[in-house]
């Protein structure tokens, strides 16, 4: 996740399960309230606007990068299973 002008990001890994499907983990896409109050503070605004700047990309071989959505999550079990906005084609 990053906001729009990338002053922070937060990285973590993720599998593919098809073409437009990601699984990674719940603490790579989700952020405790004091987590997003703490960051808010850093940039100078409050958390609700903090929360319409965050985004979630997907960096597939380091060249491609598209927008996610959150399906399902689990903080319990620690998984996220997101949506990719376009499909991943066989790129060989």
């Amino acid at each position: 996740m990053g906001t729009k002008d990338q002053r922070a990001s937060v990285w973590g890994t993720g599998f593919l399960i098809n073409d437009s499907t990601v699984v990674t983990s719940n603490h790579v896409v989700a952020m405790s309230d004091a987590d997003l109050t703490a960051w808010a503070e850093l940039e100078g605004v409050d958390v609700k606007t903090l929360k319409d700047r965050l985004r979630i990309e997907v960096v597939v071989m380091n060249d491609l990068t598209i927008q996610a959505s959150i399906l399902n999550s689990s903080s319990e079990m620690d998984f996220a299973i997101l949506k990719l906005e376009q499909q991943i084609y066989d790129r060989h």
